[in-house]
């Protein structure tokens, strides 16, 4: 059913495929259990007891030629959630290509035998590179420097090919830097949820360059919440920034978390990396205006409230 005043479809029971069960995924399935959803599951990991008999689970690697006509039997809607890197790793370039765009095609296949037609699928600001002009919008051109961002930014295409050549609803949700409950914190990513993690161990945490470096943090309820109401609309695009559409420094999160912990935390300045990039700031005009998401937790707020969670549980 369509609010025609907001241009939103009304939010009924259905049947969505997640996979990849990570940080992000592990906060969505929470999220449509709650909503009634019924949610099939794929990743590597077993499910975790709080989930048993709320989901359908499926253990398995994707890359292991695993059949996924099951997990999508009669399902309305997926989301593409996995990646084996983040921004700066090191790996084969070739390998790294072949395995994520390989997956990808077999996905997309799968969903057309299965009648899927709608599909979301988790990029990254990575893909636009280093950019003076701030803050980027979704028209702006797209030149990855990592290899994270150049087979994001593949995967984005070849879903643009599928959009128009099998008539599919392939929407790349360009993600900044989220934050929150379920991230690790002896992690690769995350520079929030690293600080902590390192707090707690009594541990040096390095940054890369001096820490003036410019991001876009977004707190996982609002990743959550930005993608339930995309998933309940009819927007006609494609591509959507998700982010809170501020910036603020690495120097400034070490001083909020400094601040929330009352001490000081142990960091080491070492040069940056050639594919470290500077400043990145999403513009989220488009999704603001297309479907009202708007970014609610205060950063501040956020930090504070998960530094306290971190340490309660510790």
């Amino acid at each position: 059913m369509l609010n025609s005043e907001t241009g939103v479809l009304m939010s009924k029971r259905s049947k969505i495929a997640v996979l990849g069960a990570g940080f992000i995924g592990f906060n969505l399935i929470d999220r449509l259990i709650i909503d009634g959803h019924e949610v099939n599951v794929l990743d590597r990991k077993s499910c975790p007891s709080n989930l048993i008999g709320k989901v359908n689970w499926f253990q398995a690697d994707i890359s292991d030629n695993f059949d996924l006509l099951e997990i999508l039997e009669n399902v309305d809607i997926v989301f593409h959630l996995f990646s084996n890197t983040v921004p700066g790793d090191e790996v084969d370039i070739q390998s790294e290509i072949f395995y994520n765009v390989g997956i990808l095609i077999n996905i997309l296949d799968t969903c057309i035998k299965s009648g899927i037609r709608k599909l979301f699928f988790l990029s990254s600001a990575s893909v636009y590179g280093q950019r003076v002009h701030l803050p980027l919008t979704e028209n702006d051109y797209t030149f990855p420097i990592s290899m994270h961002g150049v087979h994001k930014i593949t995967m984005e295409n070849i879903l643009g090919v599928y959009n128009v050549k099998f008539n599919m609803d392939c929407k790349v949700i360009r993600l900044s830097n989220p934050y929150g409950i379920g991230q690790r914190l002896n992690g690769r990513q995350g520079i929030v949820s690293i600080l902590i993690g390192n707090y707690l161990r009594n541990e040096v945490t390095t940054i890369m360059g001096d820490g003036s470096s410019i991001r876009d943090y977004i707190h996982i309820n609002d990743v959550i919440n930005a993608l339930k109401i995309l998933m309940n609309s009819n927007t006609s695009y494609s591509i959507f920034n998700l982010g809170s559409g501020t910036g603020v420094s690495i120097n400034h999160i070490i001083s909020l978390i400094s601040k929330s912990v009352g001490a000081d935390l142990k960091i080491r300045y070492i040069p940056s990396r050639i594919d470290d990039i500077d400043n990145n700031i999403l513009d989220i005009s488009r999704i603001t205006d297309e479907v009202g998401f708007m970014a609610k937790v205060d950063l501040e707020f956020g930090v504070k409230e998960y530094t306290k969670y971190c340490l309660d549980v510790d």
